[in-house]
Protein backbone atom coordinates (compact mmCIF):
# COMPACT_ATOMS: atom_id res chain seq x y z
CA UNK A 1 0.00 0.00 0.00
CA UNK A 2 1.24 3.47 -0.89
CA UNK A 3 2.01 5.49 2.25
CA UNK A 4 3.30 8.70 0.68
CA UNK A 5 1.86 11.84 2.24
CA UNK A 6 1.55 15.25 0.64
CA UNK A 7 -0.26 18.51 1.15
CA UNK A 8 -2.19 20.85 -1.06
CA UNK A 9 -2.52 24.57 -0.44
CA UNK A 10 -5.64 26.28 -1.73
CA UNK A 11 -6.04 30.05 -1.50
CA UNK A 12 -9.56 31.23 -0.67
CA UNK A 13 -11.14 34.66 -0.75
CA UNK A 14 -14.61 35.75 0.27
CA UNK A 15 -15.18 32.66 2.43
CA UNK A 16 -14.14 31.88 5.99
CA UNK A 17 -12.20 28.81 7.08
CA UNK A 18 -15.30 27.60 8.91
CA UNK A 19 -17.47 27.95 5.78
CA UNK A 20 -14.86 26.12 3.70
CA UNK A 21 -14.65 23.33 6.29
CA UNK A 22 -18.46 22.96 6.36
CA UNK A 23 -18.53 22.65 2.58
CA UNK A 24 -15.71 20.08 2.55
CA UNK A 25 -17.30 18.08 5.39
CA UNK A 26 -20.61 17.94 3.54
CA UNK A 27 -18.89 16.83 0.33
CA UNK A 28 -16.63 14.25 2.01
CA UNK A 29 -19.19 13.02 4.53
CA UNK A 30 -16.81 13.98 7.33
CA UNK A 31 -16.99 15.80 10.62
CA UNK A 32 -15.49 19.13 11.68
CA UNK A 33 -13.21 19.75 14.66
CA UNK A 34 -11.96 23.16 15.69
CA UNK A 35 -8.38 23.10 16.94
CA UNK A 36 -8.67 26.32 18.93
CA UNK A 37 -5.11 27.22 18.00
CA UNK A 38 -3.56 30.54 16.94
CA UNK A 39 -4.50 29.94 13.29
CA UNK A 40 -8.13 29.00 14.13
CA UNK A 41 -7.56 25.73 12.29
CA UNK A 42 -10.69 23.89 11.24
CA UNK A 43 -10.14 20.17 10.63
CA UNK A 44 -12.38 17.92 8.59
CA UNK A 45 -11.97 14.25 9.40
CA UNK A 46 -13.15 12.18 6.45
CA UNK A 47 -14.67 8.70 6.92
CA UNK A 48 -11.48 7.14 5.52
CA UNK A 49 -9.39 8.83 8.23
CA UNK A 50 -7.86 11.57 6.10
CA UNK A 51 -7.62 14.95 7.81
CA UNK A 52 -8.18 18.13 5.82
CA UNK A 53 -6.99 21.31 7.56
CA UNK A 54 -8.34 24.78 6.86
CA UNK A 55 -6.01 27.37 8.37
CA UNK A 56 -4.54 30.80 7.83
CA UNK A 57 -1.24 30.98 6.01
CA UNK A 58 -0.28 34.03 8.03
CA UNK A 59 -0.41 36.41 5.07
CA UNK A 60 -0.96 39.98 6.33
CA UNK A 61 -3.93 40.58 4.01
CA UNK A 62 -5.71 37.35 4.99
CA UNK A 63 -9.38 37.95 5.78
CA UNK A 64 -8.92 41.71 5.91
CA UNK A 65 -11.31 42.40 3.05
CA UNK A 66 -8.55 42.99 0.51
CA UNK A 67 -8.77 41.22 -2.79
CA UNK A 68 -5.62 40.46 -4.75
CA UNK A 69 -5.67 41.01 -8.49
CA UNK A 70 -3.78 39.15 -11.19
CA UNK A 71 -1.50 42.08 -12.06
CA UNK A 72 0.77 41.55 -9.07
CA UNK A 73 -0.31 44.88 -7.54
CA UNK A 74 -1.32 44.95 -3.86
CA UNK A 75 -4.90 43.98 -3.03
CA UNK A 76 -7.70 46.45 -3.64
Amino acid sequence: MLTTRFGIEVELTGITRKQAAKTAAAFLGGRIESSGDYYDTQKVIAPDGRIWKFMSDGHPDSEKGKRPDCSGRPGI
